[in-house]
C-alpha cells in the first residue's frame, strides 16, 4: 500500500481502518473510523465513518451500523455482472 502527500498535505486516517494490499492514499484528506479500504484501490476524497469503499469501478459503500450477513446455499445465488448496475 502507499500512502502519500499531494501538493505537501498528508492523509489523516481514522481508528480501525483495514486498508488491503496494493490501496493507495493520497492528499489531504480523511478517512474515517472502521473503514474497509479494499486491494488496489485508489483513494483520493474522504471517506466517511463506517464505509467501504471497493473496486472495480471505485465507489463509497456507506453502513449505518453492522449488518447480518447471509450464506446462500449451492444454487442459490445469481452471479451478477458490474455492467447490470
Amino acid at each position: 500500500m502507499t500512502i502519500g502527500r499531494s501538493r505537501g498535505e498528508a492523509p489523516v486516517i481514522g481508528d480501525n481502518v483495514f486498508i488491503g494490499p496494493g490501496a493507495k492514499i493520497f492528499g489531504g484528506i480523511r478517512i474515517g473510523d472502521n473503514v474497509n479500504i479494499g486491494a488496489n484501490c485508489v483513494v483520493f476524497q474522504d471517506v466517511p465513518d463506517n464505509a467501504t469503499v471497493v473496486l472495480p469501478k471505485p465507489r463509497v459503500i456507506e453502513h449505518d451500523e453492522p449488518r447480518d450477513y447471509y450464506i446462500a446455499e449451492p444454487g442459490e445465488y445469481t452471479a451478477r455482472s458490474w455492467d447490470d448496475e
